[in-house]
């Protein structure tokens, strides 16, 4: 018998605080009898009132899987991802949407398979049991800036990157800004990151973890990084049968 539990960090970046502005990432946990799931987003710098899309993202997502329950699917397929696009636009009204446009990552579990998706730019990942990770990203090879395509009135559904795999076969998932993501360069230093951010996590109490992925981000090593970071965990725990 598994159970799944949650804990993450968001903190503001040095340039951010420099200019006064707000953190533009959010993120967020739900627990419920039908699924587990954890979001991340990045409000798109550009925009005036992008923290606040950012927030209706991780709102959005929830609200999705909820309807997917509702409405007895099977799988999270295209109405599942236009439903986040919808609620989105509905929860950061009466903003303009492209005021508030926010990437977004989700984990969740469903029907015993865990799903990752993403939009925009960022990382989602599935550390298996075995040692695996399979990762969600946004490809920048050979581009300057971030071209990728955050939630907008008319984003579809072919524009997000997804992913599914057996519970069984999964350890956590793991989402995160690119404000962490584009400061860890190679995808191998990138996995290896990731394994071992969940193997140091997994022994500590949610408040524990919490704590330390703050300090991680509050204490980042990278030289002059000036981005707001957010990092989210799915954590499976093993309950031997009675």
């Amino acid at each position: 018998m598994a159970y799944w539990t949650s804990f993450g960090a968001s903190v503001i970046g040095p340039g951010h605080l420099s200019t006064r502005t707000p953190n533009q990432d959010s993120w967020s946990a739900f627990h419920r009898s039908f699924c587990d799931g954890i979001v991340v987003s990045d409000g798109v710098g550009s925009k005036g009132f992008s923290h606040f899309g950012s927030a209706a993202a991780c709102m959005a997502v929830e609200r999705a899987a909820f309807s997917m329950w509702i409405n007895e699917s099977d799988a999270l397929d295209e109405d599942f991802l236009d439903d986040v696009r919808d609620y989105w636009i509905e929860h950061i009204a009466p903003l303009e949407p492209r005021s508030a446009a926010a990437t977004c990552l989700f984990g969740i579990i469903f029907n015993s398979m865990v799903w990752i998706g993403l939009l925009g730019d960022g990382c989602a990942a599935v550390i298996r049991k075995d040692g695996r990770v399979t990762i969600l990203s946004d490809d920048k090879t050979g581009s300057f800036s971030n071209v990728a395509e955050p939630l907008s009135a008319t984003v579809s559904a072919d524009k997000w990157k997804l992913a599914c795999i057996p519970e069984s076969e999964c350890e956590a998932v793991v989402l995160c800004t690119d404000g962490v993501s584009d400061d860890i360069v190679g995808d191998d230093n990138l996995r290896g990151f990731l394994k071992g951010f969940v193997e140091s996590s997994s022994e500590m109490a949610t408040i524990s973890a919490t704590k330390a992925a703050t300090e991680m981000l509050e204490n980042w090593p990278t030289p002059k990084h000036t981005d707001d970071k957010t990092i989210a965990c799915l954590l499976k725990n093993e309950v031997e049968d009675e």
